[in-house]
C-alpha cells in the first residue's frame, strides 16, 4: 500500500500531465514561487507542500486536494499511439494520464460497490493475416452470443465484457488507440475513443472495433501496415459478418447499387466506405468494380462525408448505473460519489433529484 507522500507525488504527477504542462512550465504558472526540482520532489514522494502550496497547485492544475491524495488502485500501460499519430511527447502523456485517472476512478467505484472484474476473452487469437482477422471476428461474435445480427452499442458492449473505454480530446489526426493496464497481477482492457467521433457514429463504431482487433488478436508478427489491415479487417467482420453479408448481396455481382450500401449503413451502423472495402474483401465485387466504384465515390465528394444516416446510439451508462447502485445501496456518500463522478455533490443531487423525480 502506497504511502501518502507516494500517493501525492503519482496523483500531481497526473494532474501536471493531464495538464500538459512540464515542471518548468508548471513552474511557471505558479510565478516561480516554487521551483521545478522542488516540484520534482513532491513527483517522487520525497516532500510534501505546505498548504498554502497545495491550494495554489489545485488552482493551477484545476483539481481539489481530495483529488490530489485518491488511494492508487491501478496502472495503465502499453497503451498505443501508433505512427499516424503526429502530437508531441506532452500531449500523448497528457491523453495516457487522463485515461489513467478515468479508469482509476473506475476500478475504485467498482470496488467500493463490489463488483469484481473480470477477464476479456477470447484473447490471443492467431492472426497472421487479413483472413485469420476474418475468422477472429467470427470467433469473438460466436463466444459472446452475438449471432449474425448488427451490434446496437459497440462502446456498451465492450463495457460490458469487460474493456475499459475512455473518451478524450482530441483533433482528426487521431481515431483511438488500445492497451493493457495492470490492477495488481491482472491485466485488464482499455480502449481510448476521441470525442469528435461522437460526430460520425459509424467511424466510432468502427474505431472502437479495430481497437478491439488490436487487443483480441496475436498480431505481433506482424509489420505497423500488415497490423492495421488486419484490424480493419477484423473490424469489418465484427460489425457485418459475411454470412449476413453474402445474404444481402449473394455470393458475387458485377454491379452494385451505392443506395444497397446506404441501406446497410442504416441496419449496421457501418460507413458506406467500410461496406465497399467489405464486399471487396469478400471477392463479391471484382478489383475492376471496386477501383470504379472507389472513384465514383471520390469524384461525388464522398470521402469527408457521405450520404446515409446511421440513428444508433454509442453511449454508454454503465459507470453511472454503478453509481447510482452504490448510492441508492449507501455504499456511496454522496460526496465520495460526486468525487468518482469528477463533479461537484450539488450537480450530482440535482441529477438524482431530477433522475428520481423528487429530494435526492
Amino acid at each position: 500500500m502506497s504511502g501518502t507522500k507516494e500517493i501525492f507525488g503519482v496523483r500531481l504527477r497526473q494532474a501536471r500531465e493531464a495538464a500538459g504542462l512540464s515542471l518548468r512550465k508548471l513552474e511557471g504558472q505558479l510565478g516561480k514561487t516554487i521551483t521545478h526540482s522542488q516540484l520534482a520532489k513532491y513527483e517522487k514522494g520525497i516532500d510534501m507542500p505546505a498548504s498554502s502550496t497545495l491550494l495554489a497547485l489545485c488552482r493551477v492544475l484545476a483539481c481539489t486536494p481530495d483529488q490530489l491524495f485518491r488511494p492508487l488502485y491501478v496502472g495503465v500501460s502499453g497503451i498505443e499511439f501508433r505512427k499516424r499519430t503526429r502530437w508531441p511527447k506532452a500531449r500523448v502523456k497528457a491523453v495516457q494520464a487522463k485515461v489513467q485517472n478515468g479508469v482509476d476512478r473506475y476500478f475504485e467505484l467498482e470496488a467500493l460497490v463490489g463488483i469484481a472484474p473480470d477477464a476479456l476473452d477470447p484473447v490471443g487469437l492467431p492472426c497472421p493475416g487479413p483472413e485469420a482477422a476474418e475468422a477472429a471476428a467470427e470467433q469473438v461474435r460466436s463466444c459472446w452470443g452475438l449471432g449474425q445480427n448488427p451490434v446496437s452499442n459497440v462502446v456498451e458492449l465492450l463495457e460490458e465484457r469487460h474493456v475499459k473505454v475512455q473518451e478524450v480530446d482530441g483533433d482528426r489526426e487521431f481515431d483511438g488507440c488500445s492497451g493493457w493496464g495492470n490492477a495488481g497481477e491482472e491485466k485488464f482492457p482499455v480502449i481510448v475513443l476521441s470525442e469528435w467521433l461522437n460526430g460520425d457514429l459509424p467511424r466510432k463504431r468502427f474505431t472502437a472495433s479495430h481497437e478491439l482487433g488490436h487487443l483480441v488478436m496475436d498480431i505481433s508478427e506482424l509489420d505497423d501496415k500488415a497490423t492495421e489491415r488486419a484490424c480493419n479487417r477484423f473490424a469489418g467482420a465484427f460489425l457485418l459478418p459475411q454470412a449476413a453479408l453474402f445474404s444481402q448481396f449473394g455470393r458475387h455481382r458485377s454491379r452494385v447499387e451505392w443506395q444497397e450500401l446506404a441501406m446497410l449503413k442504416k441496419e449496421y451502423g457501418i460507413s458506406m466506405a467500410a461496406v465497399l472495402h467489405r464486399i471487396h474483401d469478400l471477392g463479391i465485387i471484382s478489383d475492376a468494380v471496386a477501383k470504379r466504384m472507389s472513384i465514383e465515390r471520390n469524384v461525388r465528394g464522398w470521402r469527408t462525408e457521405e450520404p446515409g444516416e446511421y440513428a444508433g446510439s454509442e453511449e454508454c451508462f454503465r459507470f453511472r448505473q454503478i453509481l447510482y447502485r452504490g448510492v441508492a445501496e449507501g455504499k456511496l456518500s454522496l460526496t465520495k460519489a460526486a468525487e468518482l463522478a469528477n463533479e461537484t455533490a450539488a450537480t450530482l443531487q440535482r441529477e438524482l433529484a431530477v433522475t428520481t423525480g423528487g429530494a435526492a
